[in-house]
């Protein structure tokens, strides 16, 4: 094998990976939300069931719950910057191989 089918060959596992990176961080992004929601409705429902139950803690459990939405969209801007660092190598990838690889290479 010449060295420029070898460079290719590497090239396209790299696009391969990189393919399979970028479903991982769009998938473990709404994984974590469809956890993090539910918990945090949850959280607020379970306040209601508590007899006397106080501010203090209604509070608390509010809180706790708020916090949980507001890490969740952190969380998934965080994997987007990642994606957005795979796609430009992506599209480095498509630039030497002298275009988008044949659909039947290509993972999604």
């Amino acid at each position: 094998m010449s060295k420029t089918e070898n460079e290719k060959e590497q090239l396209i596992c790299e696009y391969e990976r990189a393919n399979d990176l970028i479903i991982f961080y769009q998938d473990i992004a709404w994984k974590i939300g469809s956890i993090f929601i539910p918990v945090s409705i949850g959280l607020i429902a379970f306040s209601f069931t508590i007899e006397n139950i106080t501010a203090i803690n209604v509070a608390l459990l509010a809180a706790a719950s708020l916090l949980l939405y507001v890490l969740w969209p952190l969380f998934a801007k965080r994997t987007r910057f990642y994606n957005n660092t795979i796609y430009e190598r992506i599209f480095e990838i498509e630039e030497k191989l002298d275009g988008p690889l044949p659909k039947n290479r290509q993972i999604r």
